[in-house]
């Protein structure tokens, strides 16, 4: 919702021609968009193949230093408190918002599958808040279509929902419904320490860490006032 686990996904099949869906090239920035982001939601056809039984979804991107993208996704095996299981991948950017992703044989062009992100929320100032990313490629004449929606936080930010993405992506030309998408619940998942509550965050907000000055950072305080997350560019605290 990320760069998943894409090695030529047999779910959701669908026999309809791959549409053409634009892609955020015009907000996109590579720098801004490594990370760490949370899988707030996917379709259920990769779900069922690729993350059966997973919870607390994470994607973290860092550059290589061959100027490749390392692409590290985790999951707790069978609930929150399971054993963490991380998928690692080679990326690159193909042309602005659209990238490619492989799990074998990253020295070879056509093991890389489509990752496209077609939606951004919130600016590159501020590494961004939600990303909606699509792929879909046709393999013996059937075409293979996933999406996701990616959040810096566990849950969405305020204003945003999954209704209202999943109507941009119809809007795009992406057979939403088709696709069955589900969303992740994070709850009782611990990232650095730290529990993520069921409640909802009551305060969100940035501020300025005097050890990486101008890279912000975004807190999220539940509404018992005792726990939270802090996120950024340089991860989960």
């Amino acid at each position: 919702m990320k760069l998943a686990i894409l090695l030529a996904a047999l779910a959701p099949l669908v026999t309809a021609k791959c549409p053409s869906v634009p892609t955020a090239d015009d907000k996109f920035q590579l720098d801004a968009y490594l990370g760490r982001w949370y899988e707030v939601a996917k379709n259920a056809g990769f779900a069922r193949i690729f993350e059966r039984d997973g919870y607390c979804i994470t994607a973290d991107y860092s550059l290589n230093s061959d100027g490749s993208i390392k692409v590290d996704n985790g999951l707790s095996k069978g609930g929150p408190d399971g054993d963490r299981k991380d998928a690692i991948a080679t990326a690159k950017q193909v042309s602005g918002a659209k990238l490619g992703v492989s799990f074998f044989l990253p020295s070879f062009d056509f093991s890389y599958q489509d990752y496209w992100v077609i939606d951004l929320e919130g600016s590159a100032e501020e590494n961004y808040q939600v990303a909606m990313v699509w792929s879909c490629q046709t393999t013996l004449g059937i075409d293979n279509q996933n999406m996701w929606i990616l959040s810096r936080t566990p849950t969405l930010p305020p204003g945003v929902t999954l209704d209202s993405l999943y109507a941009k992506a119809s809007a795009m030309g992406v057979d939403v419904p088709a696709l069955k998408m589900e969303e992740n619940d994070f709850t009782g998942c611990v990232f650095s320490g730290v529990p993520v509550e069921a409640s909802d965050s009551v305060f969100e907000g940035d501020y300025s860490d005097p050890n990486h000055p101008g890279c912000p950072r975004n807190i999220n305080v539940s509404s018992d006032g005792m726990t939270g997350y802090v996120t950024g560019a340089y991860g989960d605290e």
